[in-house]
């Protein structure tokens, strides 16, 4: 949920790369991590987008709830769930007002 980004690594490790005489590694490593940014930035709210529909929180409480539980597979799972329930509680719900009141 943290938008920092892969440059958080990449950029420390091509200085340190170009500090020890690799340029060509350095270079490899600069044009790969800002061809990973670029796919980062477009496919990741491509993704988000197309979920299941539910609201950004109902995921962030899937990814903390998630994680704090299961560890690292939370992650997965714990959005997971919350976006199965959110829509089973949302399509009740709808059923509820579209029931005839006696």
């Amino acid at each position: 949920m943290l938008q920092i980004g892969t440059w958080l690594v990449w950029i420390p490790a091509a200085f340190w790369l170009s500090s020890q005489g690799e340029n060509g590694w350095a270079i490899f490593v600069t044009v790969t991590g800002v061809i990973i940014n670029i796919l980062d930035n477009v496919i990741k709210p491509l993704l988000i987008g197309r979920g299941a529909g539910s609201p950004i929180w109902i995921i962030f409480i899937g990814v903390t709830g998630g994680v704090l539980t299961m560890g690292i597979i939370g992650i997965f799972v714990g959005p997971l769930v919350m976006a199965i329930g959110y829509s089973i509680v949302e399509s009740w719900l709808r059923g509820q007002e579209e029931r005839p009141k006696m």
